[in-house]
């Protein structure tokens, strides 16, 4: 039986207003799922300007019109952020939660399969739990074992890894030394490997591409 694909949920305020899927006046709730690829082709849902944090019932109705559900035994778990220093205010404390979450075609009756950092086209299986966390330029992320972390790492530009709390020792480094020599989506055997971009990051700096 085929585990269904396990993501990652997470919803935020915005608080200079959004300009994806379109542009808001103001502060507002936005709920996305974190994917590889292009952030502006993720599925988001976004709340009226200057509403009040949403429900968790208003959180399940979002995930719904996006195709997904809440993951077997998943909760939403909160954290404070800061705002980014290019946002035209002062830094200010922001609060993100985070749950996984499971398209709702794909059943849930199964266990909850590979972590959420591996990529749906990624054929390979996990090594080991989840004990990192891969955050993209705008603080998105997933949690995810060393191989798929490591694999979604080299895929981003701007990439941050973290330990979590009870991850072994020097599990985000492994994960960090192991990207550098992945070449972004490598799950792709037959792309084409020219540029900088396809290229890992170590191969770049032997031919002696710095940008």
């Amino acid at each position: 039986m085929t585990s269904p694909r396990v993501l990652r949920a997470q919803i935020s305020v915005r608080c200079c207003g959004t300009t994806v899927p379109e542009r808001t006046a103001g502060p507002c709730w936005q709920l996305s799922v974190v994917m590889i690829g292009r952030v502006d082709e993720w599925p988001v849902f976004t709340w009226p300007t200057s509403a009040p944090v949403p429900t968790t019932e208003e959180r399940t109705e979002a995930l719904a019109s996006l195709g997904f559900t809440l993951a077997e035994g998943a909760e939403w778990e909160w954290c404070e952020d800061t705002t980014p220093e290019y946002h035209p205010h002062p830094s200010r404390v922001s609060l993100m939660a985070a749950a996984q979450v499971r398209p709702v075609n794909e059943g849930g009756t199964a266990a909850a399969g590979r972590c959420p950092a591996a990529h749906s086209d990624d054929p390979t299986p996990c090594v080991g739990p989840a004990v990192v966390t891969v955050l993209d330029s705008g603080n998105a992320g997933a949690d995810g074992c060393e191989h798929h972390a490591a694999r979604m790492l080299a895929s981003l530009e701007r990439g941050k890894v973290y330990a979590l709390p009870d991850a072994p020792a020097g599990a985000a480094i492994r994960v960090f030394k192991a990207a550098d020599s992945i070449p972004p989506f490598v799950w792709y055997e037959g792309a084409p490997r020219t540029q900088p971009s396809q290229r890992s990051r170590a191969e770049n700096r032997r031919r002696g591409v710095t940008a």
